[in-house]
């Protein structure tokens, strides 16, 4: 039985809280009479609500976690031309998957992209690094 990597509990804990957070402040957008301060701050408000700290935690999550990724990619005696294009790959499809989470979220125009194509191409490039 092949034995799991060892990971670090506290830096899984803090991205399962953030994720946690941030499925809940996108979905206390929509609802009515949710506490002022739960909600983004307005354009010219200055402020910052609580959803306003959840993206910044998150990417202090992704800081924290890559050199440990990159670590583990060259203890699997990975080349530096290796990491430098599964990094490239990875960031492609996290770019394209982000575009059309964004541009095609509301497109079911006849003879358009519907959501399971959407879905599908969002799978494809999600599992694109793997093959790599």
């Amino acid at each position: 039985m092949q034995q799991l990597p060892k990971r670090l509990l506290s830096i899984d804990v803090l991205r399962a809280i953030t994720m946690l957070l941030m499925i809940f402040v996108n979905d206390a957008g929509g609802v009515q009479h949710i506490p002022e301060w739960i909600d983004h701050a307005k354009g010219l408000e200055d402020r910052m609500g609580f959803a306003d700290t959840i993206f910044p935690a998150f990417l202090f999550i992704v800081g924290l976690s890559l050199p440990f990724a990159i670590n583990n990619r060259i203890k699997k005696s990975d080349s530096t031309r290796q990491v430098l294009f599964y990094i490239l790959i990875r960031s492609a499809a996290l770019l394209i998957m982000g575009f059309y989470h964004v541009n095609l979220e509301e497109y079911n125009l006849v003879g358009g992209i519907n959501s399971e194509g959407c879905m599908g191409t969002g799978y494809y490039y999600s599992i694109l690094p793997d093959l790599a």
